[in-house]
């Protein structure tokens, strides 16, 4: 049951972020749809992983990286503006950042799968 509950506690904070970051993002048109690109991602991933396997890690692992992709490609933007393009850097660098810590929280419940079944 707590398993579950981390999964839907982590669809509910990358949807009330996806409503943040969709408004902070409107003077970018070009980035208008990064955000709901990356919810749709979250949404499967913590759906198969935490609905309907039950686990935990890699969901809150998704929530996480949504949220915190967007901050650190925000601060690169901010801090490098000399990277190019500010739209192309924020994307590049939030679907890095995102795909980082999701792949990490899928990797993280295999090897607690694997020392689970050999202890």
């Amino acid at each position: 049951m707590k398993k579950r509950a981390a999964a839907v506690v982590s669809l509910c904070l990358i949807a009330a972020a996806f409503f943040l970051f969709r408004g902070m993002l409107s003077s970018m048109p070009e980035l208008k749809s990064l955000p709901l690109f990356l919810l749709l991602a979250g949404a499967a991933v913590i759906a198969v992983s935490g609905l309907i396997r039950g686990r935990s890690i890699a969901s809150v692992f998704t929530a996480a990286g949504y949220i915190l992709g967007f901050f650190y490609a925000f601060a690169v933007v901010r801090f490098f503006p000399d990277l190019g393009s500010a739209a192309d850097t924020m994307f590049q660098t939030w679907v890095g950042a995102f795909a980082t810590t999701v792949i990490a929280g899928i990797l993280i419940e295999i090897f607690k799968a694997r020392r689970d079944r050999y202890i």
